[in-house]
């Protein structure tokens, strides 16, 4: 898991899709509702990790896509990368 945050930090808290699946497979129960910003081509929305997944096949099917995925700036979970308030 260490390596994991650092990767993150490194890509400045954007998500790839191996990130995710790392985080919904062993780590489901600790991070499966952390909140993610999505930004796609017309808008933005933030949901909990869980939903990532259907919430883009949706945009997809209605014409717009998914620029990237990160950990908004506000989350607490950047405490995680060594980050404080």
């Amino acid at each position: 898991m260490n390596k994991f945050l650092r990767t993150i930090k490194e890509q400045h808290g954007f998500l790839t899709s191996d990130d995710t699946r790392f985080l919904l497979g062993e780590h489901h129960n600790e991070s499966r509702l952390l909140p993610v910003l999505v930004r796609c081509g017309g808008t933005r929305f933030s949901c909990g990790l869980q939903y990532l997944d259907g919430l883009m096949e949706m945009v997809e099917k209605s014409g717009d896509y998914v620029r990237d995925v990160s950990i908004p700036a506000n989350s607490r979970e950047w405490t995680h990368f060594g980050y404080t308030q």
